[in-house]
């Protein structure tokens, strides 16, 4: 459940949010807005968050799953990135696209009542380290036996035992963009699958809403 407050002329937000049996208290700093905001939140836009090397994957994945929705991309350092999500969704944005992996990002699209993506972790830093909500993580799988990415155990058990990951195929994404995803990296091909997963997802809400 979402709840906006107005300090002056800005919106707080401050959400309960379920992870596994319990229960994380999120406020957010909106800034200033034309209106309050939809009691409704982000109502299921996937939003995900990507390192900037594998962007483009991501978008072409998005593209193609969700047959060219509205692609809206923000730096992970946007000031009050929750109120520029509400924004950009109000506005039409089907697919929000957070540069630089921000776990802050994803902890603002979860309390917003969107849906947070990560592409599956393959090295280095991962957001996952900082989260205390959850998000779905998209593990990527070439069904004819490609290269794909086995569980890290750092986010497939234990302390992060909470998140939700999705096996995709991300062939759609290499397919908009005519590359061979036998040749591609490990986070190319999770990008690719977190595209893929936010497409599917973002054309469904198209569909329920019409």
């Amino acid at each position: 459940m979402i709840r906006y407050e107005r300090d002056a002329h800005r919106w707080v937000a401050v959400a309960e949010v379920r992870v596994g049996v319990g229960r994380v208290s999120v406020r957010l700093e909106l800034g200033e807005l034309p209106h309050e905001p939809d009691a409704g939140g982000l109502r299921g836009v996937p939003v995900i968050a990507v390192a900037s090397p594998a962007l483009a994957f991501a978008r072409a994945g998005a593209e193609r799953a969700g047959k060219m929705p509205a692609v809206l991309i923000l730096p992970a350092s946007a000031p009050r990135i929750g109120g520029q999500f509400l924004v950009a969704v109000e506005q039409g944005a089907d697919v929000i696209l957070v540069e630089d992996r921000g776990a802050d990002a994803l902890a603002a699209a979860r309390a917003l009542a969107g849906t947070p993506i990560l592409p599956a972790p393959s090295e280095g830093p991962s957001p996952l380290d900082e989260l205390a909500v959850d998000v779905t993580i998209a593990v990527p799988n070439l069904a004819e036996g490609g290269p794909g990415l086995p569980p890290d155990p750092s986010w497939a058990g234990g302390p992060g035992w909470w998140h939700h990951p999705i096996t995709v195929d991300p062939r759609p994404a290499f397919e908009h963009l005519e590359r061979d995803p036998t040749d591609a990296t490990p986070g190319e091909l999770a990008a690719a699958a977190a595209g893929v997963l936010a497409g599917r997802i973002a054309a469904g809400n198209r569909r329920w809403r019409s």
